[in-house]
């Protein structure tokens, strides 16, 4: 408590953030899958199973729980297995709570990061 003392009174308060950083918080990534046959939609990490396969018009809701702007995140799709696709996302300092990536049956893209 006390060092967080000094680096209120202290001038000037930028440096507070070196040592207490701030977080931006979390955000959640709405994954879509707008094609008309199942995927799956994979975060950075996870392998094919049945809690990221998606069927038409469905979507998931992953939860990251710390972002900053320039933070990215890499999304897969594919199907039995396979990688079809990849895209990388990067945040925006105007990041909604919501960030898109969406299937199109052809591919992934990111929308509002």
């Amino acid at each position: 408590m006390r060092p967080l003392l000094v680096c209120l009174l202290a001038l000037p308060l930028a440096a507070c953030d070196a040592l207490y950083p701030v977080s931006h918080g979390s955000f959640t990534a709405r994954l879509v899958n707008e094609s008309a046959a199942p995927i799956h939609i994979l975060t950075e990490g996870e392998a094919f199973g049945s809690d990221n396969r998606l069927d038409a018009a469905q979507e998931r809701l992953p939860v990251f729980p710390d972002g900053e702007p320039g933070d990215t995140k890499t999304f897969r799709a594919g199907t039995n297995g396979e990688v079809r696709a990849s895209v990388t996302c990067t945040l925006t300092s105007v990041s909604p709570q919501f960030a898109d990536v969406i299937w199109d049956g052809v591919g992934l893209r990111c929308e509002d990061w």
